[in-house]
């Protein structure tokens, strides 16, 4: 199977604080255990499926052989992979309106 990453493998406080500077507002990230995660989700209302599939996720995503990178983009395309902050910093519009970022 192939493997598509970005340049860099950023934790999830990375993530927000590269969000919260493309969008010039505060993004945080909250870490929680899988198990407050779940009630979180079924209170708002989440149907059962999505919540098993996010927090299969998140699990699967804290693995360190899950966070590395690829050279796919490099082989596949001859260009270099963006890293995160970039490709927020490029959409950071279409992020704050919640624009779809395809098609």
């Amino acid at each position: 199977s192939l493997v598509v990453t970005g340049e860099d493998r950023p934790t999830y406080g990375e993530f927000a604080q590269a969000l919260g500077s493309a969008l010039g507002r505060p993004v945080r990230y909250e870490a929680t255990t899988p198990e407050v995660a779940q009630q979180r989700f079924v209170a708002t209302g989440m149907p059962a499926w999505k919540v098993h599939e996010l927090l299969r996720m998140y699990v699967y995503l804290q693995h360190p052989l899950h966070t590395q990178t690829t050279d796919a983009v490099r082989v596949f395309t001859g260009n270099r992979p963006r890293t995160f902050a970039s490709f927020v910093r490029d959409y950071a519009a279409r992020l704050a309106c919640g624009e779809k970022l395809h098609g």
